[in-house]
């Protein structure tokens, strides 16, 4: 059901090779359904478009918190001197939330 028998690929794969230009090649294709048919193939593009959302979203989240981390820490020593505690403390807020982005990106 939508699969093609062994035989039927073969024919359809030896059409593609013998193939000389563009319309023998469309030939060998002829008959197949196309691509948005097949639910399996559309269930994976929608997989893979949906992880490249979440992944960009969390690019420009992670980039926006960096940002204003870096500013906050500079306005903070600009305004107070460096001191170790501004350090540690922006510090550990980067690599809480680059890690928070690097676990929603895996998982996406």
């Amino acid at each position: 059901m939508g699969r093609l028998s062994l035989d039927d690929f073969a024919d359809r794969v030896r059409l593609a090779l013998q193939a000389r230009d563009s319309r023998e090649l469309r030939r060998s294709l002829s008959g197949l359904p196309p691509i948005w048919r097949d639910g399996d193939e559309l269930r994976r593009f929608a997989l893979a478009a949906k992880r490249r959302a979440v992944m960009f979203a969390v690019s420009i989240v992670w980039l926006f918190a960096t940002f204003v981390l870096l500013i906050a820490f500079a306005a903070d020593t600009f305004a107070h001197g460096p001191t170790i505690a501004d350090v540690v403390g922006y510090s550990t807020a980067w690599v809480i939330v680059t890690a928070l982005a690097w676990r929603v990106r895996r998982r996406a």
